[in-house]
């Protein structure tokens, strides 16, 4: 994952360059299927009654469940705020802590079955790109 660097080496956290590293991700192509296989097993997130009122089950639910909606444990919080990774609690799920000093509660997830920084990136860079339907 490419940084968005000024001339002077600052790096800001927010703003992910496209470049042949991170290339434009597909929501459906990469990031959906990602919560398909670790977040919907075991009716986590999905079935009549998915965990935190999040379902997962396909991609359509999952992005309308996913964007500018606020999270069960911290409604202050949104589960995606599109082109804010640091500021959305779907992000600090998955890291295991907030990274912009909002609300955090439970555990890292998927339990059992981290993320890893390869499936992770993906979806940071999706909410950094303004988190589009696509």
């Amino acid at each position: 994952m490419v940084r968005a660097q000024d001339l002077g080496g600052n790096r800001d956290s927010n703003v992910i360059e496209k470049s042949d590293t991170t290339g434009d991700i597909s929501y459906a192509g990469q990031v959906a299927p990602l919560f398909t296989n670790y977040c919907t097993g075991a009716n986590c997130h999905s079935g009549a009654m998915p965990q935190e009122n999040l379902s997962l089950a396909n991609a359509a639910t999952a992005y309308t469940n996913l964007v500018n909606k606020p999270s069960t444990r911290c409604p202050s919080d949104p589960r995606v705020l599109p082109t804010k990774p640091d500021q959305s609690y779907l992000y600090w799920k998955l890291i295991g802590m907030s990274v912009g000093g909002g609300c955090f509660q439970g555990a890292r997830m998927p339990p059992g079955g981290m993320f890893t920084a390869g499936e992770i990136n993906p979806i940071r860079g999706w909410i950094a790109a303004g988190a589009p339907n696509n």
